[in-house]
C-alpha cells in the first residue's frame, strides 16, 4: 500500500489586525493629514455660513416681530376708543330709560315693561 503523502497547506493570510501592522509610507501619510485638513476646514466654513444663515433669520424674525408688537398696539388703542364709545352710548341709554320709566310712572302709576 502507498502511503499517502500530504501536502503542507499554507495558512491563508488574512490582514493585519491592528492598523499599526499596515505599513504606509510617509508621503501617504501626508496625503491623508492634507485631507482631513482640508475636509475639516471645509466643514468649518459650513458651520460658520449656516450660523451667519441663522442669524439672518434670527434677524428677520425679530424684525416681523417688532412690527407685529407695533400693529397690536396700535389695534389696542383704536378697541379702546371704540369701547369709550359704546360705553358712553350705554350710559346714555340706561340714563333715557331710566328717565322714561320715570315719566311713565307718573303717567301711568305703574312701571310698564
Amino acid at each position: 500500500m502507498k502511503k499517502k503523502t500530504t501536502k503542507k497547506v499554507k495558512p491563508v493570510q488574512k490582514g493585519p489586525k491592528r492598523s499599526s501592522d499596515i505599513p504606509v509610507t510617509k508621503k501617504l501619510l501626508d496625503l491623508t493629514k492634507q485631507e482631513l485638513k482640508s475636509d475639516i476646514t471645509t466643514l468649518n466654513l459650513e458651520i460658520k455660513a449656516l450660523r451667519l444663515e441663522m442669524k439672518a433669520g434670527f434677524s428677520d424674525v425679530k424684525g416681523q416681530m417688532t412690527k407685529m408688537m407695533v400693529l397690536m398696539e396700535e389695534q389696542n388703542e383704536r378697541n379702546k376708543v371704540a369701547l369709550d364709545g359704546y360705553a358712553s352710548v350705554y350710559d346714555k341709554q340706561q340714563s333715557i330709560e331710566k328717565r322714561v320709566m320715570s315719566v311713565e310712572k307718573k303717567i301711568f302709576g305703574t312701571e310698564q315693561e
